[in-house]
């Protein structure tokens, strides 16, 4: 039997991503005593918070994408990158 094998290709592009699985948030940072937070329904990662030390209430924007969440068996929004809107 021969190994399956499939091939991919990247190459970059000016076309923005597809809304429906990438989009641009802002909002107040609401942080859970574990160390990961929320702004504008989407979950932000305590490794992407841990860094910058902001309280709850900075007000924060950044890129998320949309993932399954396990805990919940659905796909949710999540942070891949957030900055305070006042460092942007």
């Amino acid at each position: 039997m021969k190994p399956r094998q499939q091939v991919l290709t990247v190459e970059h592009t000016a076309a923005s991503p597809d809304s429906r699985v990438c989009r641009d948030f802002a909002g107040a940072l609401m942080l859970h005593e574990a160390g990961f937070g929320f702004a504008d329904d989407v979950f932000v990662p305590a490794a992407l918070l841990q860094p910058h030390g902001w309280p709850a209430g900075t007000l924060v924007a950044g890129r998320a994408v949309l993932q399954y969440n396990k805990k919940k068996n659905k796909d949710d929004w999540a942070a891949v990158m957030v900055k305070a809107q006042n460092e942007i």
